[in-house]
């Protein structure tokens, strides 16, 4: 059955995009920054600040959704990963610890289950 917007909320776009069925409850990962190219074929690189110094290689194919950052001057993206996705990270400093996975890295991901 189809769900309708109730009086007075709307449904968010980006969910029906990053979770085409409702009914799926696989963990996604959630971050955001500034993509570029890879030097890993078929990879995305995602800088987490502007200075372009730490960064998390994906898999183009583990990126369920992807959004422009509104009003921002430099860009950047939320972007909605595969659970599954096995992010490789590099940059300077190396570590800053975790949050969020249990992983040895800088980057922020959040669950969304």
């Amino acid at each position: 059955m189809a769900a309708k917007d109730s009086p007075g909320v709307r449904l968010d776009a980006f969910v029906a995009a990053a979770r085409k069925d409702p009914g799926d409850t696989t963990p996604l990962l959630f971050t955001s920054g500034y993509v570029g190219r890879s030097p890993t074929e078929g990879a995305l690189r995602i800088y987490s600040d502007p200075s372009l110094s730490r960064w998390i290689d994906v898999a183009e194919e583990d990126v369920v959704h992807a959004v422009p950052i509104a009003d921002s001057p430099l860009g950047g993206s939320h972007l909605w990963l595969k659970g599954s996705a096995k992010p490789s990270t590099g940059g300077w400093p190396p570590t800053l610890g975790c949050m969020g996975q249990a992983t040895d890295s800088w980057y922020t991901v959040h669950f969304c289950a």
